[in-house]
C-alpha cells in the first residue's frame, strides 16, 4: 500500500500534464483561426475537450494561459534553433544554412503561424507581460545567432559589430517569413535562403552574388 500511495501522485502529475498541454495547444489554434477577440474561455475549452471551469484549474485565467502559450510557442522555436546553431560537430555555416531552411520552409511558413503570431502581436499592445516576454524571446534568438556569427568572425579575422549583425540577420528573416507567409506567390522559399546566404556572403567579404547560387523562381 505504501508503495502503491508513493506512484500515485506521478499517474496524477502526468494527468495534470496533459490537460495543460492540451489547453496550451487549443489557445494557439484558437487565436490562429479566431483572432484574439474571438477566442474566448470557452472556445479555448471546446478546442480542448474540456470543461470551462477546468481551465481555472491550471491556468490564472485566460490572460495566463494566453501568456503560457506564447512561451510554450517560442520556447519551441528557441529549442529547435538551439539544437543546430549550438551543435560544434557542425561547422558555423552550415549551422546557419540549416537556420535558414527551418524557418523560411514549411514548418513555419504556414497561415496557422502566421494567425497566431499575428494574434500574439496584437496582444502584446496592451499585455505588459506578453511584451516583456516577447523582448526575452527576441533577445535569445538574436543571442544564438551572434554565437554563431563571434566563431565566424573569429575564423576569418573579421572585426565588426557582432550584435548589430545579428540583429542585422534576424531581421531579415523575420521580414523573408512575414512576406512568405503573407503572399506564398511573390518569391519561394529557395529564392528567400537565396537572400540569406547573399546576407552572409557580405558579412563574410565575399562577392554577394554567391548568395544567389542556387536560386530557384
Amino acid at each position: 500500500m505504501a508503495e502503491a500511495e508513493k506512484t500515485q501522485p506521478k499517474f496524477h502529475r502526468l494527468e495534470a500534464d496533459e490537460r495543460r498541454e492540451a489547453l496550451i495547444n487549443a489557445t494557439i489554434r484558437c487565436l490562429a483561426r479566431l483572432g484574439p477577440r474571438a477566442t474566448s474561455v470557452r472556445e479555448i475549452c471546446a478546442e480542448a475537450g474540456v470543461s470551462p471551469g477546468l481551465l481555472r484549474h491550471y491556468f490564472e485565467g485566460k490572460d495566463d494561459l494566453v501568456a503560457q502559450a506564447y512561451l510554450h510557442l517560442t520556447s519551441k522555436l528557441n529549442e529547435r534553433v538551439e539544437s543546430f546553431l549550438l551543435d560544434q560537430a557542425q561547422p558555423p555555416e552550415s549551422r546557419l544554412e540549416q537556420l535558414f531552411l527551418h524557418i523560411l520552409t514549411e514548418e513555419w511558413v504556414s497561415d496557422e503561424i502566421l494567425g497566431v503570431w499575428v494574434a500574439f502581436w496584437s496582444l502584446q499592445r496592451s499585455d505588459e507581460r506578453l511584451s516583456n516576454l516577447h523582448r526575452v524571446y527576441n533577445r535569445e534568438f538574436r543571442d544564438l545567432i551572434g554565437k554563431v556569427l563571434e566563431e565566424l568572425a573569429a575564423e576569418r579575422e573579421i572585426k565588426t559589430n557582432i550584435r548589430l549583425a545579428a540583429i542585422s540577420l534576424s531581421s531579415l528573416l523575420d521580414g523573408l517569413w512575414l512576406e512568405l507567409c503573407l503572399d506564398p506567390d511573390g518569391f519561394s522559399a529557395q529564392e528567400g535562403i537565396a537572400i540569406c546566404r547573399s546576407w552572409l556572403d557580405g558579412f563574410l567579404g565575399r562577392d554577394v552574388h554567391d548568395g544567389m547560387r542556387n536560386a530557384k523562381a
